[in-house]
């Protein structure tokens, strides 16, 4: 049997409905079959066409030119339609087929059929094979459908319909022929996933050469993975888009936005761009040294059940990641972080996970009297736990501070194999103090933290009960300093009482022990906020960092200066220093939440202040915040909460609680920031109230004038919170000739 190869325009014709037809109405379908053929035959032959076979209620044939197809077709379809209003479908695809006698063998005539099942009855499809070759005919118009990707086909087709008055014009929804759906939908979620991921890296890029807020980042991730399901929905249900797949649609715009919106209000609820694989090249993140051996402390649990003894367990846990922290080659996560595993049951590969680090100290103490007996293991935790050294401690608690000495030499040892010539004079042993000075510290160490008033007023007395013991113990010394810094700041004190005690108790400290960290961060912060000289802290703070680089406070002290100077990007950069060191600590957070804010870069404060409000719900700093947002966001219930704990902190005085309450009740929430504003100037004249306090209120209120004037009383007393007006803003207020002649005597501006 003869057989030829050629490159044809295969054509399917078939009458929709056929077999339903026949079902209800033999005759109706026959007279319709017969119909059709009639016009087929004539209208075939009028244009060159050869009829290769019939087949119940569809035919096959073909044509040597595309354009006599298409043309063929066109007039088939519009006499089906006007003279026997026959449902037929048309579908035309142009390739090589081998031509027997009585048939036509190849993939076209395949795809013909697949094309031909994509029709709605009174249509004309081609593919874009056959739509090649009508260039030039301009007579002959088409539409694009869309791609689709046929059953047993390797690759998606472009599909056109032909475009007349008189023939039916599909919609794409309408096209439901013989498609592979779940061939599309992996390719094109492969497609997607990969374009997103390429977005993604291009707009971390741009975050990082434009100073945007890397927390832009997670909002596009969160956009990219509601688009990858959108893109999937849509291939699904490709190319019908009907009710189920519009509801599917509705609901994930909806999860969408309610999930922005969650990310937006608290950016704690997660954090996509910490995903490796969705962000590998961070440009946000600060590297330290990572050659450098990373280490955990885990807490020393207070197995003994009195809750007296928690200060011990604390400041020992506490001093002994201070002490080696002091090691160059070492990065050791800080106290507040690693307290979050206390009485853990997570495995320490988890533990040494979650804080980034690949070594970690177990350790137990147990106290009888003045007799402290301590346990320490040191377990290299990858790719297996590995026990590197256990030792066994009896010491007195006065001899504590050697003892973390002595720890931390080993430490270094085991770790790094040598000591450094500067570690090994501040890993010297020192003279201890007298019996009762240590344990007297760990007591006002552990109140101070507290920030209260009662807790500074103990703090205070443990401090110089240690000194009373011992008139050399120099964390005596830094510890009252500390105190009434804590004081001073926070405005329960007045500068001119609190100056004097602050520099009384460092410069004794300072001649007792020069080397301690904890030294410079006070050197820094008085330099800076007490006597104004920018010049002297930043050396201070620079020469701390030298002496423990690791150390969190010392970053966290510097990154303010340095935002007082208006220097961003080296105050950002010292803040996620001070982050990556210590990311739970509750000044750190609270502080970068201020950067951040004053940066422009609104998600990243949200973000550090909330979660400073799951860790230390009572933070003075983030009375300010909260006060602020709900101030701002018209929650005024919540905000009159937050005015009554800040104007508690200030004057101590609960009858103002009861008249705060019924301003507000009676007038409003401005009202009430009016009354209590008033109420602290008129209390300021008997006793001290710090002009900050009432600063910020005249701020919530919008009052210019009275920011003015309460400016100039900061500037008077040298408020320690004024360098921080000092921050260039767009607020007009920066424009005065009076807020400009006040940061140009102290030298801010």
């Amino acid at each position: 049997m003869p057989t030829t190869r050629q490159l044809l325009a295969i054509m399917f014709t078939d009458i929709e409905g056929y077999t339903a037809l026949m079902q209800k109405s033999e005759a109706l379908a026959i007279e319709y079959r017969n119909q059709h053929r009639e016009i087929f035959d004539g209208v075939t032959l009028k244009h060159q066409g050869k009829i290769i076979q019939y087949y119940g209620d569809g035919t096959l044939s073909f044509f040597e030119s595309a354009v006599h197809a298409v043309e063929c077709a066109t007039e088939m379809q519009k006499r089906f339609l006007k003279e026997s209003s026959i449902p037929v479908r048309i579908g035309i695809h142009m390739g090589d087929v081998v031509i027997t006698e009585d048939d036509l063998i190849g993939d076209a005539v395949n795809l013909a059929s697949r094309v031909e099942s994509l029709a709605v009855p009174g249509s004309v499809l081609v593919s874009d094979k056959v739509v090649d070759e009508l260039t030039g005919h301009e007579k002959i118009l088409t539409r694009y459908m869309g791609r689709y990707h046929f059953k047993n086909d390797q690759k998606s087709r472009a599909i056109f319909a032909i475009q007349d008055p008189e023939l039916v014009l599909p919609k794409p929804a309408q096209l439901k022929g013989k498609i592979d759906k779940k061939r599309n939908i992996p390719r094109t979620l492969l497609l997607y996933s990969v374009a997103a991921w390429l977005f993604l890296q291009l707009f971390n890029f741009i975050i990082a050469r434009e100073n945007w807020d890397p927390l832009y980042l997670d909002v596009m991730i969160i956009v990219s993975f509601f688009g990858l399901t959108t893109t999937f929905i849509l291939t699904r249900f490709r190319p019908r888009i009907g009710w189920l797949s519009f509801s599917l649609l509705a609901i994930n715009g909806v999860l969408a936005l309610v999930t922005l919106g969650s990310f937006v209000l608290n950016p704690t609820i997660f954090e996509p761009g910490q995903s490796v694989i969705l962000n590998p090249f961070d440009h946000n993140r600060v590297i330290i040294d990572e050659s450098l051996k990373s280490l955990a402390v885990l807490p020393f649990s207070n197995y003994t059940g009195d809750k007296n003894q928690d200060y011990l367990y604390a400041g020992m846990h506490d001093g002994l990641i201070s002490e080696i922290a002091v090691l160059s080659g070492i990065r050791i996560t800080s106290h507040t972080s690693s307290m979050a595993y206390v009485n853990s049951t997570k495995s320490l590969k988890k533990i040494a996970k979650e804080l980034g680090v690949d070594a970690i100290i177990e350790a137990s103490l147990t106290r009888i009297d003045s007799v402290i007996e301590f346990r320490i293991k040191l377990v290299d935790v990858f790719p297996q736990e590995e026990t590197i050294w256990t030792h066994e401690y009896h010491t007195a608690l006065d001899d504590v501070p050697n003892m973390y000495k002595e720890v931390t030499r080993n430490v270094a040892l085991k770790i790094n194999g040598v000591l450094q010539p500067k570690e090994v004079q501040l890993l010297a042993k020192v003279k201890t103090g007298k019996t009762g000075a240590y344990e007297a510290y760990l007591k006002g160490t552990f109140n101070s933290g507290l920030l209260t008033r009662e807790g500074l007023d103990e703090a205070e007395a443990y401090f110089k009960q240690a000194i009373e013991i011992d008139s050399s113990y120099t964390l005596g010394y830094s510890g009252l300093s500390l105190v009434w810094i804590s004081r001073k700041q926070m405005g329960r004190v007045s500068p001119a009482v609190a100056n004097l005690k602050i520099h009384e108790s460092f410069r004794k400290a300072m001649e007792l022990d020069s080397l301690n960290p904890d030294n410079w961060i006070m050197a820094g912060s008085i330099s800076t906020w007490t006597d104004f000289d920018w010049k002297k802290g930043e050396e201070n703070f620079l020469r701390g960092i030298e002496m423990n680089p690791n150390h969190p406070g010392l970053r966290n002290g510097y990154a303010h200066l340095l935002l007082n100077l208006n220097r961003f990007v080296e105050a950002e950069t010292q803040i996620k220093i001070a982050e990556a060191l210590d990311p739970m600590d509750p000044w750190v957070l609270s502080f970068g939440g201020m950067l951040y804010f004053f940066q422009g870069k609104v998600l990243s404060a949200f973000k550090r202040f909330e979660q400073l409000r799951k860790l230390e719900p009572n933070h003075p700093l983030l009375n300010r915040y909260l006060l602020a947002k709900y101030a701002n966001t018209g929650q005024h219930n919540l905000a009159i909460e937050q005015l009554k704990i800040f104007a508690l902190d200030k004057v101590n005085d609960h009858n103002l609680l009861k008249l705060i309450d019924s301003s507000y009740q009676n007038y409003g929430f401005k009202a009430a920031v009016k009354f209590v504003a008033v109420e602290l100037e008129e209390m300021g004249t008997s006793t001290f109230v710090a002009p900050s306090s009432i600063l910020r209120l005249y701020e919530l209120l919008g009052d210019q004038d009275k920011r003015l004037i309460w400016l100039q009383k900061m500037h008077k007393i040298k408020d320690p919170n004024l360098p921080y007006y000092g921050i260039r803003t767009d607020d007009p207020i920066q424009n005065t000739p009076t807020y400009i002649k006040i940061m140009q005597d102290i030298n801010l501006w």
